[in-house]
């Protein structure tokens, strides 16, 4: 049995590697940046992002629409981001 939040947070980390400016509220990360097998619920989606976060990986920005907009950390270089990955593989 596979942990969707650390599956979420792989497949968020991969996203990102490749689309280094991307940015998305949890529901574009959702649609978006994961692919579609349907394993991923908001709530594993939101405790993957949180885990980034408290990873120093991801920033979170306050959006006009009041919803929380994620993206990599401008201090991150994607060398950082693949040794993270593999911890996670």
């Amino acid at each position: 049995m596979t942990d969707p939040v650390r599956t979420a947070e792989i497949e968020i980390l991969r996203y990102l590697i490749a689309h280094q400016d991307a940015r998305d509220t949890i529901d574009g990360i959702e649609k978006w940046w994961l692919p579609q097998s349907g394993q991923y619920g908001m709530g594993a989606v939101a405790a993957a992002l949180r885990r980034l976060e408290n990873s120093h990986l991801i920033r979170v920005w306050q959006s006009a629409s009041a919803k929380p907009v994620y993206g990599l950390r401008s201090a991150n270089d994607p060398h950082s981001l693949k040794e993270y990955l593999r911890t996670l593989e």
